[in-house]
């Protein structure tokens, strides 16, 4: 049961992706739990995970860097 998307997780790869995809379609836990089969406390974790990670790779990507400067006109 290898996954490579999640280090020593006990989730299979296939499973992970449906969850992923369910992520993506902004699907709520309970649907997820049960088109996956797996707990709604575990779903809810792997989402929480997935937005941390969301939001650590948009702060690393900063699209302004130094000093910006506002057009008055």
């Amino acid at each position: 049961m290898k996954n490579r998307y999640s280090k020593y997780s006990r989730l299979s790869e296939h499973i992970f992706r449906q969850i992923l995809k369910c992520f993506v379609q902004d699907l709520d836990t309970y649907v997820t739990a049960e088109i996956s089969g797996i707990s709604r406390r575990s779903v809810n974790d792997i989402f929480q995970k997935l937005r941390k990670r969301v939001v650590s790779l948009l702060e690393n990507e900063q699209p302004f860097s130094g000093e910006v400067e506002v057009d008055e006109s």
